[in-house]
């Protein structure tokens, strides 16, 4: 926590720094890393059992960068921008699939979403819900906190969220859901949050994010 909010005073009082590369900048991104991001082919969508999931960005430099700042110190502006970038670069694809009745962000646990001040992947579900003219809805959540997944192989990541969400909304029944988070991985988040809403009643769910990592 110390090191986050200091993370944060640095960034208001020192010089601005782009958010991809760090380096000095006018504005969040400067414009190599913007020509980078730009430039970045998109991933192919993969599968997690039954779902399918698109990612607009691979998790490269510096997209890692920029998702990593917004998650950590605290720079939202960066997120939005990474938004914006998502939904223009999926708008092809996902205006091809039937239009969503809802667009559901996967949540954070209480603890993180008060340490970050807010949940990154409900920036990308606005975007996404205002491209295609849907509901942005909010009803996701994490029974448990769950701790960082990061370094965790598939199995132990699917063993740590098993039964982690429950939909606390009005029911999904036969309802199309998108379901937007910001990094995918091994997409064990996703598969885990998807049977959620799935319990709910959700009669088709398409998984979207900002980025895939290459494993």
């Amino acid at each position: 926590m110390v090191g986050r909010a200091m993370g944060r005073l640095l960034d208001a009082v020192a010089p601005r720094r782009c958010a991809g590369c760090a380096e000095p900048a006018p504005e969040v991104l400067c414009e190599t890393c913007v020509e980078l991001i730009v430039g970045l082919p998109l991933p192919p969508m993969t599968r997690h059992g039954n779902l399918i999931c698109r990612a607009a960005l691979g998790y490269v430099p510096p997209v890692s960068g920029v998702i990593h700042r917004a998650k950590y110190r605290g720079c939202r502006r960066a997120m939005h921008l990474l938004a914006a970038v998502a939904a223009e670069r999926l708008a092809p694809q996902l205006l091809a699939l039937p239009r969503p009745d809802v667009v559901v962000p996967v949540p954070l646990g209480r603890r993180r979403q008060r340490a970050r001040g807010y949940n990154q992947a409900e920036v990308v579900a606005r975007a996404l819900a205002g491209t295609v003219g849907a509901t942005l809805a909010t009803a996701l959540r994490r029974r448990r906190e769950t701790g960082t997944q990061v370094g965790q192989h598939r199995r132990e990541r699917r063993r740590n969220l098993r039964g982690a969400f429950v939909w606390e909304g009005r029911t999904l029944s036969g309802l199309a859901v998108w379901l937007v988070d910001d990094v995918v991985t091994t997409g064990a988040t996703l598969v885990a949050a998807a049977e959620a809403l799935q319990q709910a009643g959700a009669a088709r769910i398409e998984a979207v994010a900002v980025a895939a990592t290459a494993g």
